[in-house]
């Protein structure tokens, strides 16, 4: 049988009318396209719509650490599968347990578990993300097999935490793809040592404030350009040092210049691309081909 994974945007669920995917995956929510909508409660009211349409033969895998998710659960009507650490996942028969060192699941077809040595892909986010695609994978008949065989061999996605170039020591990173706050505070927890942080452009209605707390924690030095600098340097700026840049070759130059050997560089926009590029993948781009161009002037 031919199976279609697709990824639905809120923008395509606030339009949908008889949408009913046989297996359906809600990773989280959290603050995002607050220049859409009118607060976040109906960002989230629009998320939750991928449940809908679906009936008891259907099956919806979610997140039951995530409080605006969970609050939902009890409304959907059709199989139920979340994934979590212990706490909770009382009352489900079938599960994905987070737990120190791997990922139990426990399923109709049976009982399996995956360490995180087996994951390639860095970050707790991305413990989760492996919890709800092999859920997915077995809902639709997949076996351990198969999923211990595309864990080995998956790196990652381009512009996501995507390893760029070492230069005199610094480690440069891509992480374009990450336009919320909440997905730059995710990419910032994978590294152990000092950032220095490229962040900006068209602000989508984040409140920058929310990452005090894991800059001052993780951040050497924050660099800000586009249309949102001035917000973020005015949340941001009494807790770290804060510079402007005028273009993406400027803000590469200004953190090489910045940089100590063991130190991460790490472009984490929290913002859409559009003030400056045509995409995020286009600006994630630009910021490879600075990096290689300061690499090959070494």
């Amino acid at each position: 049988a031919e199976i279609i994974v697709a990824e639905i945007s809120s923008f395509q669920l606030d339009t949908i009318e008889t949408f009913r995917p046989k297996i359906s995956v809600l990773l989280n929510i959290t603050e995002d396209h607050l220049d859409r909508y009118a607060d976040f409660n109906a960002y989230v009211k629009s998320k939750g719509r991928i449940f809908e349409n679906q009936e008891g033969g259907d099956i919806c895998i979610f997140n039951a650490s995530d409080n605006h998710i969970r609050s939902m659960a009890g409304n959907i009507r059709c199989r139920k599968i979340p994934f979590s650490g212990e706490e909770h996942l009382k009352g489900h028969k079938e599960y994905a347990k987070i737990l120190n060192d791997r990922i139990d699941f426990n399923m109709e077809t049976g009982i399996f578990s995956l360490y995180f040595s087996e994951i390639g892909i860095p970050g707790r986010h991305n413990i989760e993300n492996v919890a709800a695609a092999a859920l997915a994978s077995l809902a639709a008949g997949g076996n351990t097999a198969g999923i211990r065989s595309a864990l080995k061999k998956f790196r990652g996605l381009p512009h996501r935490i995507e390893h760029v170039a070492v230069i005199k020591g610094t480690e440069y990173y891509d992480d374009s793809k990450a336009t919320t706050v909440d997905s730059v505070a995710k990419a910032l927890e994978v590294f152990g040592r000092p950032v220095i942080l490229i962040m900006g452009g068209r602000n989508k209605g984040s409140n920058f404030s929310l990452l005090k707390n894991t800059v001052v924690k993780h951040v050497k030095k924050l660099i800000v350009l586009g249309e949102a600098r001035e917000e973020i340097t005015a949340s941001l700026g009494d807790i770290v040092e804060t510079v402007s840049a005028e273009s993406m070759e400027d803000s590469v130059n200004l953190a090489y210049g910045s940089a100590e050997p063991g130190d991460i560089v790490l472009l984490s926009p929290a913002c859409s691309s559009f003030d400056m590029f045509t995409s995020y993948s286009h600006r994630g781009e630009i910021f490879r081909g600075a990096v290689e161009t300061l690499k090959r002037n070494q």
